[in-house]
């Protein structure tokens, strides 16, 4: 059990160390060439909690973006639930994605319940 705590926090640390995070975010790794929307990007608060929605483009494919974080996020303590849907404590991930002129437009929308 020691060995697997250890192991994953070296993974953490790896992760953390070697990749830049995006924007407005501690927790989640931007991939190489991907560019932040920040106009289309917003952060808000509702009675129910957090909400915050992140817009990048990327020239990388929806299967390689969906392996990328498929492949880091658990080093950060994200539990995949399904294709694209992620979790942690109470916090819920889900990425989305769709055709863009300049390749694939990855929206991350990312709720934390006040509760």
């Amino acid at each position: 059990m020691k060995a697997i705590f250890v192991l994953c926090l070296f993974l953490s640390l790896s992760v953390m160390a070697q990749t830049d995070f995006i924007p407005g975010t501690d927790d989640l790794p931007m991939m190489d060439k991907m560019v932040v929307d920040e106009n289309e990007s917003m952060s808000f608060d509702t009675p129910d909690g957090q909400i915050l929605t992140l817009m990048v483009v990327t020239p990388s494919s929806r299967q390689e973006i969906l392996h990328f974080y498929d492949t880091n996020l658990g080093a950060l303590g994200w539990n995949k639930t399904s294709t694209g849907h992620y979790k942690r404590d109470k916090d819920v991930l889900i990425i989305q994605t769709q055709k863009h002129p300049d390749g694939t437009l990855a929206i991350f929308q990312v709720t934390t319940p006040n509760n």
